[in-house]
């Protein structure tokens, strides 16, 4: 599997609002690994791929940090194959590790359409 069939295309730099959080935009190309048989008629990103997306873009494993629990997440809208979507990311301190909280957003010529956000648990890998 290669780079660009696991990640998501950045198309904006990273950029740091004044609440520290990080805002992503990216395009899901519809060669991603993610969309292959799910599903057939009509590809979505699943939920797992939108976790892995956040971890990766957080640069959890680059810190050390693995996943330790999945918080609450509400998924709206599904993530299709093509879009332009931004990633916001959250990082704040918790015990040994760190929270990240996130929203991912299509962009849309209306605006921005929320498709999913929740929070993870990071912990230091051992």
């Amino acid at each position: 599997m290669t780079e660009a069939e696991r990640w998501p295309e950045v198309i904006e730099p990273p950029r740091s609002g004044p609440s520290g959080e990080l805002a992503v935009v990216l395009r899901l190309q519809p060669g991603l690994l993610w969309f292959q048989g799910h599903f057939p008629v009509q590809p979505i990103a699943p939920g797992f791929a939108q976790i892995e997306w956040v971890l990766y873009y957080a640069g959890a494993q680059a810190r050390g940090l693995r996943l330790s629990e999945v918080g609450m997440i509400k998924f709206t809208r599904p993530l299709y194959p093509g879009e332009r979507v931004c990633l916001r990311l959250r990082r704040e301190p918790a015990g040994r590790g760190e929270l990240v909280k996130f929203s991912f957003a299509a962009l849309t010529a209306r605006g921005e359409v929320p498709c999913s956000r929740g929070r993870l648990a990071l912990c230091g890998a051992s």
